[in-house]
């Protein structure tokens, strides 16, 4: 039995609401946006003779998310510090905070995409990424061309001007590689330096104990976070080498793990002593005065901490000055 064609192929983009999902899909001769509500489903066709251009506008929409984001999780985190008892309610709102925050800038920026035919401007509302709208029109451009046959080169040009306004035009499809920007790297030189600060405070700490130590340990793990998350987003939306990606991303994967470990001994030590619980003033100087010598799990932890926050700041600095 032969097998049936298949008529359509899924494009990247998809947006989801409260009550609905819009997604695009790619036909032979057409494509073909699908808003679905409920049950019901409306579509629309969008032949490739007829598209004239694809627009896209980045927008300010995901610095705003940021903004928000970090805010409330920032002032939860600081109603804590001043709070005299832990309340998890109030962490597990800043954790949450947090986490999406990271999830927002790993997405990239955001943008509104309209595709203009010559009686109507559609906004392709599953289009809300940069990175999948770039993916979108790699997808769709040879399907326009295959229709309307090779773009002119004049058509470049009018590109070119579109995107200096921030707007890309069909014919400004990049293959071309992306240009790193000056400077795109010094979120990663601050982050390095730091984390050679981080290994070199661990070791300190291990053999001298201060509350000093303990706040200006936890003043640079809050820095480094901030410093990862920014160099995340340069490496994002910059040309950056795969190795120094690597590294940035597992240096994200490390501090995640130190800052769970932290938590965890944290707890472990709030519950041994329930006397100080609820007083973070004296939960601070016992933990401070805690030696890391005298438990060989916590010994091991400090080690593996001081070795690993080292060997990634030395690595990343000879690849951000190579």
């Amino acid at each position: 039995m032969p097998k049936t064609k298949k008529e359509y192929s899924r494009l990247p983009g998809k947006k989801k609401g409260f009550v609905t999902c819009s997604t695009l899909w790619m036909g032979e001769d057409h494509l073909l946006s699908v808003e679905s509500v409920f049950f019901s489903e409306n579509y629309k066709r969008f032949y490739y003779k007829d598209i004239q251009a694809v627009i896209i506008r980045k927008t300010r929409e995901g610095k705003v998310r940021n903004a928000i984001l970090g805010g409330t999780a920032g002032s939860f985190i600081l109603v804590q510090i001043f709070l005299q008892h832990n309340m998890p309610f109030l962490s597990g709102v800043a954790v949450a905070g947090i986490f999406f925050l990271l999830l927002n800038c790993l997405s990239g920026p955001t943008c509104e995409c309209y595709l203009r035919t010559a009686v109507q401007r559609e906004k392709l509302q599953s289009l809300c990424r940069m990175r999948t709208a770039r993916k979108f029109m790699s997808s769709l451009k040879p399907m326009i061309e295959k229709a309307q046959g090779p773009l002119p080169p004049e058509a470049l040009a009018d590109g070119d001007r579109i995107r200096q306004a921030e707007k890309i035009s069909m014919s400004a499809l990049p293959p071309e590689p992306r240009v790193t920007k000056p400077g795109d790297k010094k979120a990663h030189h601050a982050l390095f330096y730091l984390l050679l600060v981080y290994g070199m405070t661990g070791l300190t700490d291990m053999f001298y104990n201060h509350v000093g130590i303990t706040l200006w340990t936890t003043a640079l793990a809050m820095s480094l976070m901030v410093c990862v998350i920014i160099a995340l987003i340069r490496q994002n939306e910059s040309a950056t080498e795969a190795m120094l990606r690597g590294i940035t991303w597992t240096t994200l994967g490390f501090l995640c793990a130190d800052l769970l470990a932290g938590y965890i001994f944290y707890f472990i030590t709030a519950f041994k002593n329930p006397g100080v619980m609820h007083n973070r003033w004296e939960m601070l100087l016992m933990i401070s005065n805690l030696s890391p010598l005298e438990n060989p799990i916590l010994t091991g932890c400090y080690i593996f901490s001081i070795c690993a926050a080292l060997i990634l700041g030395i690595s990343g600095l000879s690849l951000v000055r190579r």
